[in-house]
């Protein structure tokens, strides 16, 4: 391929920056949405060389797909090469979510039936800037399936990943201390008070009170009592005399 035909690496640089700046142009004719965000796109600036069965392929186009992103713009293959002349060869979806996805390049035309897929495929990296392969790349087709291999540039931007809700703990009320019981020792029951001697209460004796006229009964009554006595030793005196009597007549 004359040297004429290729870009520096430094104007491919400089197109692509102006192809950045107008994002949204882009992404219409890539199959993106203006509103989303892009990734960083691998740009293959020096071209490369396409080989069929180990043969150089006439004419054909080139199709660059990650996963199901398949890009509109094809890629001209003439004479067993292709070019960034006009276009580029590049691996650009619309998303940053399709970081991870295979990349695989895909030739038709040129009397195939069908499409057949190149031995290179890799997985999209998470770029921080825009990655150009700065030496040519050779696709080759027809040659059994294709085989994963490295990709051209490493991935630079560690991918942020989804925080995951971490529960909120509940708060468990931690229970109310419970206080130990104080243990009193043993001690021996104390003796029943002694009860203090009892002192005999002394027992008041009721003195008779004399009363006006009871010294005057008392003395009727002693006299009544001396005039009942001699009543009856006379009445003694009387029958012993009677008795004395009644003896001496008998005799």
């Amino acid at each position: 391929m004359p040297r004429s035909s290729r870009l520096p690496a430094i104007a491919a640089a400089a197109l692509l920056a102006a192809a950045l700046a107008a994002a949204p142009v882009a992404l219409a004719q890539d199959g993106g949405s203006p509103g989303s965000i892009p990734a960083f796109p691998i740009v293959y600036s020096e071209g490369g060389t396409v080989l069929l069965d180990g043969e150089p392929v006439a004419e054909g186009e080139l199709i660059t797909r990650v996963g199901d992103w398949e890009r509109p713009t094809v890629i001209p293959v003439r004479g067993g090469a292709f070019d960034c002349g006009d276009l580029c060869l590049l691996a650009g979806p619309p998303g940053l979510d399709y970081a991870g996805e295979p990349v695989t390049f895909h030739l038709r035309g040129g009397g195939l039936d069908g499409e057949l897929q190149a031995d290179l495929t890799y997985a999209f990296p998470l770029l921080g800037t825009p990655c150009l392969v700065d030496e040519p790349v050779t696709l080759r087709f027809g040659e059994g399936a294709a085989e994963p291999s490295a990709a051209p540039c490493p991935e630079s931007v560690t991918p942020t990943p989804t925080p995951t809700p971490i529960p909120t703990p509940t708060a468990t009320p931690a229970p109310t201390p419970t206080a130990a019981p104080t243990l009193i020792p043993a001690t021996a029951e104390p003796a029943p008070p002694t009860a203090p001697p009892s002192t005999p209460t002394p027992t008041a004796t009721a003195i008779p009170t004399a009363t006006p006229g009871s010294e005057s009964q008392s003395q009727g009554r002693g006299e009544t009592i001396i005039a009942w006595a001699a009543v009856a030793a006379a009445v003694a005196l009387g029958v012993a005399g009677l008795a004395f009597l009644w003896r001496g007549r008998r005799r």
